[in-house]
């Protein structure tokens, strides 16, 4: 229940970020594109139903946002999701390199998918070098982000965690000895 909770605190964060914060730290027409990294830590988080449910709510949002056509993000991020699902399995862990690795994948996908889906509906050529150009660009700079933020949260769990004594060790193991 606490995993529903924290996702979908995510998602409203990465909305209020992504319309908000994203364009004043654009770099060379790059910005950083959160509901992406939101995705790849809900596909890491929940299991396969709640994943593939978390992203078309997530996609919903994002549509309601943008204001173009309603529907193109919901479609896109159930099936990155989907896409990030069937990685997921063959995944060993799900630490920190993962996150950044899914957060890339992800965010390339999605923003490729997006741009492509949003120039056929509009009926305009695509150019496919600017499109991959912006969604690589947006991709890394997601994950470089997404890195930073992780190293920044584990040093602090480091510095300010909760950390074991030998005395409360000890007194564990013997009220756990009491408990038999």
């Amino acid at each position: 229940m606490m995993n529903h909770l924290v996702t979908a605190c995510l998602i409203y964060l990465s909305l209020v970020l992504q319309s908000c914060v994203s364009g004043d730290l654009a770099f060379h027409s790059y910005r950083p594109w959160f509901p992406g990294i939101v995705l790849a830590a809900c596909v890491l988080m929940h299991d396969d139903v709640a994943s593939v449910i978390w992203a078309g709510i997530l996609g919903l949002f994002v549509d309601g946002l943008a204001a173009e056509r309603l529907g193109v993000h919901l479609v896109v991020t159930t099936f990155v999701a989907v896409g990030l699902l069937m990685v997921r399995q063959d995944t060993r862990s799900n630490g920190t390199l993962s996150l950044a690795c899914f957060v890339f994948v992800g965010t390339c996908t999605w923003r490729l998918a997006s741009m492509t889906i949003d120039s056929i509906v509009i009926g305009r050529e695509l150019d496919l070098k600017t499109a991959f150009t912006v969604a690589l660009g947006d991709g890394f700079y997601s994950t470089v982000m997404t890195l930073a933020f992780a190293t920044l949260v584990r040093l602090l769990f480091q510095a300010f965690g909760r950390r074991e004594t030998s005395t409360s060790i000890a007194l564990k193991n013997r009220w756990t000895m009491l408990a038999r």
